[in-house]
């Protein structure tokens, strides 16, 4: 059977063209694949993009973790990107090409399984090019004591048994932000995204902020993005959830909230208490 520069049998290809349309320009889309315990280039990456369920073609990551999607005609709608290796998590990434698309960058951070590392646990951030600055915050209070610690880019190894691995200014695309928790168990965390850069013209409804939490199982995966309405206009934080730190990912509550002023006080105050065996006085 005949295909075509994607790849793509020609009737599969005249099927989904028929749905979506072509793109009128010749658009590329450039793939970055980093290693999220680090944000390393992650050479052999494979990523696979397919749309409307169909794949359409695959491409592999280079000694600089770089790997172009660049057809002559490409089809215009949401595209899917699913990125594989391994002894990694798969990553999965959506971005939608319009008539007018010309370049596209897509950062992918793969992150290594923790099997072999009981009750760790990992939250991946990735975003695009706009916000500069997206901060990764884990909100942490001590179940007996009520103390609290955040775990953020002024304090980024200050909390017990969480860290943060760095904290990026130069938007998405110069690849994301990880925290890391080895020893979770007496605490109970709130998980959230602070838009730092705070720029009237670059929305976190707009940045394609997506989140995925990891657990110490292949299965235990849950990924999120930022919702893409906001009732306030110009939120600031998108509160994802919480989880107990004893229980680890199965504990997790999604809350996914955009908010215009720190979820942290309104956590403590109307969510901490319902929790059992914790006492709501804070430091």
């Amino acid at each position: 059977m005949c295909s075509s520069d994607l790849g793509t049998p020609l009737p599969l290809l005249a099927l989904v063209t028929g749905v979506l349309g072509l793109a009128s320009a010749d658009p590329t889309i450039v793939i970055t694949t980093r290693n999220a315990a680090g944000n390393q280039a992650l050479a052999g990456v494979q990523v696979e993009y397919s749309m409307l369920g169909h794949t359409l073609g695959s491409v592999v990551s280079g000694p600089d973790g770089e790997a172009v999607v660049a057809p002559r005609s490409l089809l215009t709608g949401k595209m899917t990107f699913t990125a594989s290796k391994q002894g990694f998590f798969n990553d999965v990434v959506e971005t939608t090409i319009s008539e007018e698309t010309n370049k596209v960058y897509i950062s992918i951070s793969l992150a290594p399984y923790l099997a072999d590392l009981p009750h760790h646990m990992r939250l991946v951030m990735n975003w695009g090019s706009t916000p500069l600055d997206l901060d990764l915050h884990s909100v942490q209070i001590n179940k007996y004591t009520g103390e609290t610690c955040t775990t953020k880019h002024i304090n980024s190894h200050g909390c017990p048994g969480v860290s943060l691995d760095r904290d990026i200014r130069e938007g998405g695309v110069a690849g994301g932000e990880t925290i890391l928790w080895t020893n979770p168990a007496d605490f109970f965390y709130l998980l959230l995204v602070h838009d730092y850069s705070n720029h009237a013209g670059h929305l976190l409804t707009e940045s394609g902020v997506r989140l995925v939490l990891y657990g110490n199982s292949t299965q235990q995966v849950a990924r999120y993005t930022c919702p893409t309405v906001d009732p306030k206009g110009h939120s600031r934080y998108w509160t994802l959830g919480y989880f107990d730190g004893a229980l680890g990912f199965q504990s997790f509550v999604l809350i996914n909230k955009l908010m215009s002023e720190d979820p942290n006080q309104w956590w403590i105050r109307e969510v901490v208490p319902t929790f059992p065996s914790t006492t709501t006085t804070t430091t």
